[in-house]
This record gives C-alpha cells, structure tokens and sequence, in this order.
C-alpha cells in the first residue's frame, strides 16, 4: 500500500513545482561559513541557530521572530544581525569518543534536547543530552550525565541521528539515512523527557537525506528537510521512488516532506515539496516553521511573497545551510 504523498505510478517523485526561497541577508558572526550550523528549532519567539561545533562558534545564536516577520513583509535584503548566547556542554565535547559536533536541537520550555554525532574506530555513533535554559545568564547548559547512546540502524560515513522534536511529551529522534537500498530498519526512537527509550514508530523510506524536522503542530503535522548532493549517490545508493521511474543519482535534490504521527508510526501526507534553492547545490542542515496572523495593515516589497500581501498571513518553514556553499538562512512558504 503506498502511503498518502508517494509517487504514485509513472509519476514524477516530486509533483509540485519548485516553490521559491526568499533568502535573509545574515550579518554579524554568525554571518560566517564557519560557523557550520546544523539545525534550527524555537525558543519562545527566538529562532535558535545551532552550530555543528559551539565551542568554536562562540555559543548559539537567536533571532527575534518579529525581526523574521518584518523582513517578510518589508525588505528580506534588510541586515539581520544574530545575538548570541553561551552553550556550555559541561565536557560532553572531549567526554565523547569520536566526537564530531551537534546535529539537531529541540526545546520543551527551558529544556533542551540535542544530538550529537560521533565517530569511534570507523563506526558512526549518535548520542541524546538534555539540557537547560539558563535565563538569568543568557547561556544553554547542557547536562553530561543526562547522555544516552543511539546506535545507527544503518553503517554510513557521517550519518548519524540528524532531527529530533517533542511531541505529547515525547523526544522523537529521526536517523539521517532512511533509503530502502541503505537502511533496512526505517523506524524513529521515542524518548521519554528523563530520555528513557520508550518504543520504536514505523518510518516510510525515504531516500537521500533527511537533515532536520520541524516542530509538529496539536495535530502531529510536521515537515521533514529532506537533501541530497549528487556526489553521495554511492554512498547513499538512492532507489527510484515510483513504479516506472529510474533512482536520481545526477540532479541535486532540495525540498520539504509533510509528514504526520498516525497510528501506525509516522507517515508521508502529502505531495513532496520541492523548492528553489539557488544556482549552486545548497548543504541544508535545519528548519523549522515560521508562522505569523494576518496584520490588520502592511506591504509586501519582494515579488517573491506577494502572498503576504497586506500584512496577510505567513505559513512556511525556514532552512538554513552549514558551511556549504555558505552561511544561508532562507524561507519557503507553503502553498
């Protein structure tokens, strides 16, 4: 049975025309490639950028959501200059074998949940922490006792556990490797808030890369960054993804994936989304959703988002890259 937003037979894998991204003009630190950020996630009305290594980054960086909202509705080429905060991993950095840097960060309140990646004697590990807001300090403590070891379901180099959320009170991790030819075991981990392993949800294939989740909505209804770089076609062996049609192994791959909880695990629910990411293969590492209500008054400058129009409502999901081909946070409305 093919699940809701397949292929569906002789058809395209994507049947949606490439929505446009409206690019944000990044100022300040957190404007540099090597910054390397590896996901995204919100705090309140702050938009968290998540470096891949914060020790050398300096900590996270935040964006006000009214600043995001403005840029739509105003000018996106207006500069947004990032604040940044302390993260202290309280040695989680040099405690972990292998080390190689935070995938994915999520927030519960003041708590916070990460992945970090590792690799140890050529096998790739993944791991689960917990954290805290330190509001009177302006920093994120993460808590080293709190690791939890993921083991990949699948051997792949430099793929790990790259998303995670919470929903109904649960940690949700997601694999990055979800293809039938690389992953025989689609399935996500569910975690308890005291990260105790509770049960194992059914995952659809998904070929290439997925790179982050979004938050899910009351509903359970949550959008997947789903990448690929024709130059990881061996490595991840992509499969065609409809009866009739040939595995991509040569077209740069870019889009969104609406996904939702079902009582049978997590499933596809819709059209896959792809979007117009830029002349040059973009590595996008996180997303997270932006939406704002309907202004009584407002103008929209760029074509782009003629959408918003009258200060009308903004629905969609912003993306950010990490160090390739540069620092690049960006927004895709959905249709």
């Amino acid at each position: 049975m093919l699940l809701a937003g397949m292929p569906q037979p002789g058809a395209a894998a994507d049947a949606v025309a490439p929505l446009p991204l409206v690019e944000f003009h990044l100022d300040g630190l957190a404007a540099a490639a090597s910054m390397e950020f590896s996901g995204l996630a919100w705090w309140e009305d702050r938009l968290v950028m998540l470096p891949q290594y914060p020790a050398r980054a300096g900590g996270l960086f935040f964006v006000k959501k009214d600043a995001l909202v403005e840029r739509l509705r105003d000018n996106p080429a207006a500069p947004i200059i990032p604040v940044r905060w302390e993260f202290s991993d309280g040695g989680l950095a040099k405690s972990i074998p292998g080390y190689e840097g935070y995938e994915a960060i999520a927030f519960d309140g003041d708590t916070v949940y990460a992945c970090i990646e590792a690799r140890q004697n050529k096998r790739m590990h993944g791991w689960l922490v917990k954290g805290r807001v330190d509001r009177a300090r302006n920093r994120i403590v993460m808590d080293p006792a709190s690791k939890v070891h993921l083991d990949p379901p699948a051997q792949l180099p430099n793929m790990a556990f790259e998303a995670l959320l919470v929903h109904q009170g649960k940690v949700v991790v997601f694999f990055e490797a979800n293809g039938r030819n690389v992953n025989p075991r689609t399935q996500v981990l569910v975690f308890s808030k005291d990260l105790v392993l509770q049960e194992r949800l059914g995952f659809p294939a998904l070929e290439y890369r997925l790179t982050d989740v979004t938050g899910a909505d009351g509903s359970g209804a949550f959008y997947g960054l789903n990448f690929f770089w024709t130059g990881e076609a061996e490595l991840l062996q992509p499969a065609a993804e409809g009866p009739g049609l040939k595995p991509n192994v040569s077209a740069t791959v870019e889009r969104l994936v609406p996904l939702h909880f079902s009582a049978d695990g997590i499933e596809i629910s819709g059209p896959l989304l792809p979007f117009a990411g830029g002349m040059l293969p973009s590595n996008w590492e996180g997303a997270a959703m932006l939406e704002a209500p309907a202004e009584a008054q407002g103008q929209v400058v760029d074509p782009q988002i003629s959408q918003h129009g009258g200060g009308g409502p903004i629905r969609g999901v912003l993306v950010i890259t990490d160090k390739y081909p540069a620092t690049r946070l960006g927004f895709v409305a959905l249709p």
